[in-house]
């Protein structure tokens, strides 16, 4: 059985764009085809919200990042209804809507996320960092 990760969207960003930032144990994990690597839908979500409102300039167009999750076999992880009575349970240490999402799909699911982000702890989702 495959280990299943759940790439945080700054993991995602710092993977796809070869940012020295991302740490090589994260970078191992994403690499090892032994490993089942997930994109939250959010993430791609909030990608595109920062690209339009000029936060946010990747080397690729969101299109080819898109694809390029697809050609690398990374599954993209849809928000169902579960998620979303998971997030209205959580409490608020964290007010982003993409991370308390991403939470709760790693809570519902029992996937360990790929993130520095530290209050995701307060969630108690497994993360590795």
């Amino acid at each position: 059985m495959k280990n299943r990760y759940l790439v945080d969207t700054h993991t995602l960003i710092w993977s796809f764009e070869n940012n020295t930032k991302l740490p090589q144990k994260m970078k191992n994990i994403i690499d090892d085809t032994q490993n089942e690597i997930i994109v939250s839908i959010a993430s791609l979500w909030e990608i595109a919200i920062k690209i339009s409102n000029g936060k946010l300039d990747l080397s690729v167009s969101l299109n080819e990042l898109i694809e390029d999750i697809t050609l690398r076999n990374i599954e993209i992880l849809p928000i169902n209804p579960s998620y979303v009575l998971k997030v209205e349970t959580l409490p608020f240490h964290h007010k982003d809507p993409f991370d308390r999402i991403i939470a709760a799909q790693c809570l519902e699911e029992n996937i360990t996320v790929i993130s520095i982000d530290e209050i995701l702890d307060k969630y108690h989702v497994n993360r590795v960092f």
